[in-house]
């Protein structure tokens, strides 16, 4: 599909979006640097870092493992 922004994961309180490096960088970080923006978001809680704190986490889409950015449904709800 060529115009994904990415996947939902879960359920209720326990939904995730999950964001592919590419999109993040080419469409939700549009104008930004990436990287600064991804620091910015584990900072806040608004996006969830690997075990060692680095802003992609690997994750598990059609078989394969790949790292995403993964954002928590939850602390996004209400935000406008």
């Amino acid at each position: 599909m060529p115009d994904r922004l990415g996947y939902i994961h879960g359920a209720g309180d326990d939904r995730q979006w999950w964001v592919l490096p590419q999109v993040w960088r080419d469409t939700f970080c549009e104008g930004f640097d990436a990287a600064d923006t991804a620091k910015a978001f584990v900072e806040r809680g608004l996006l969830l870092p690997d075990h060692e704190r680095r802003s992609l986490r690997p994750v598990r889409i059609n078989g394969r493992t790949r790292r995403a950015y993964v954002l928590p449904a939850l602390e996004w709800e209400g935000m406008t």
